[in-house]
């Protein structure tokens, strides 16, 4: 059987989960090869225990580059936002293939570069959109594409996921727009609800593996939380070249949970998606039918798909640069038509701690107001929100440069 060697940048957080799928896909052709501990004193521990197991623990990222090309095949690159592009562009410049986590990068300058790396060196840069990865995602394109729904006419998302201070106390740059002058353009809409905004771009894509282009697109963003610079509740609606209208209502501003869903309509019929995997298609005629994940663990069918990939078992890749461009497009341009980030007035939030002592910044009714907002596809300032304010839309032909902070 022929192998794959990773190396994994980091040992703790994110990183430690990167290990842990690596050495638990061994038996199918993967090998975790090295691991770069940079932070001696912080990774100390856990550097030794590597060893102790046989690893090589490299001191560096760029030690790594210079001598890991005889065991390393693939890198993995769990690390900050900020660091995606050019830790990317250095891996592949230097010959080795790249599995690079979401978002791939937080401004289209960037994204573009990592593009024209690729294309220049031919490794790859593999993005870590577990979901793309997923057969509810994918049978749900082929149902699309297929015709069951007729035309396309929108596909929106609603989540809250609610997030504590610890969530932004976990490293610098959680919560911040900008981090020790790099751009980050942290908060739901590029961070933890990222997976649902590509997951709406490519089920909107004309092609098997493509995602939606995008003509315009408006964005109100909204902060509960004093002690982040981000949004903790962002809207988002968008326009595909094919005059889809794509939607998201999401924040970490709430008391309660209710994971991700998805709602696709056509003229021909009507389409549900949820984040435990499961899909309801309901067509014109009377038909329904349900299917879900299969089982699959997506973290895992990432590195799989990868793996294969490096081996020549597999034709092609299911997430890239080109496939999550118009994410990174989507992105930059609702931060343009957004603008500062909008304060909620202190009378319409409270804090909440839990059993386990986590305080949360909570904007009062914010899960039925996302809902009303969702059901009729409308902005905050649309609904008559006391607090919101409205926004103008970004053109997004042709886009290829993010300056809003110029």
């Amino acid at each position: 059987m022929d192998r794959t060697g990773f190396a994994v940048v980091g040992a703790q957080n994110f990183a430690a989960e990167y290990i842990s799928r690596v050495r638990s896909l061994r038996d199918e052709g993967l090998r975790l090869t090295g691991v770069v501990v940079a932070d001696g004193k912080g990774e100390a521990e856990r550097a030794r225990e590597l060893r102790s197991e046989g690893f090589r623990i490299y001191d560096s990222y760029e030690e790594l580059l210079r001598t890991g090309h005889d065991h390393v095949d693939v890198i993995g690159l769990p690390v900050s936002i900020p660091a995606h592009a050019d830790l990317s562009i250095a891996g592949m410049t230097h010959g080795y293939d790249i599995l690079l986590e979401k978002p791939p990068a937080p401004t289209i300058d960037e994204l573009d570069a990592i593009r024209r790396t690729a294309d220049r060196t031919g490794n790859f840069c593999s993005i870590g959109f577990q979901h793309l990865h997923a057969p509810s995602i994918r049978r749900l394109k082929r149902t699309i594409l297929d015709g069951s729904l007729g035309e396309l006419e929108s596909i929106a998302c609603k989540g809250c996921w609610p997030r504590a201070d610890a969530y932004y106390e976990r490293n610098p740059w959680a919560g911040q727009l900008l981090h020790e002058g790099d751009v980050v353009l942290d908060g739901p809409v590029n961070n933890a609800f990222a997976h649902f905004l590509q997951n709406m771009l490519f089920l909107a894509g004309d092609g098997v593996h493509e995602t939606a282009s995008l003509t315009e697109i408006t964005a109100e963003r909204y902060r509960a939380n004093p002690a982040i610079r981000a949004a903790d509740i962002a809207c988002v609606h968008a326009t595909t070249e094919r005059d889809v209208e794509i939607g998201l209502y999401v924040t970490h501003a709430s008391a309660e949970r209710h994971d991700p869903s998805i709602q696709i309509t056509g003229t021909d019929g009507t389409a549900e998606w949820h984040y435990d995997g499961t899909a309801t298609v309901r067509t014109a005629d009377g038909n329904r039918f349900e299917f879900d994940d299969e089982g699959v663990d997506l973290g895992k069918e990432v590195f799989r798909t990868a793996a294969r990939y490096e081996q020549g078992l597999r034709d092609e890749l299911y997430c890239t640069p080109d496939n999550t461009r118009e994410f990174v497009v989507a992105v930059d341009g609702s931060f343009e038509s957004s603008g500062s980030v909008v304060s909620l007035p202190d009378d319409a939030v409270h804090t909440e701690t839990t059993d386990g002592g986590a305080v949360n910044h909570v904007a009062d009714g914010i899960v039925d107001l996302l809902s009303d907002a969702f059901a009729e596809r409308a902005l905050p300032s649309e609904i008559g929100v006391p607090w919101a304010e409205s926004r103008s839309p970004v053109d997004l032909i042709e886009y290829s440069r993010f300056t809003p902070f110029a």
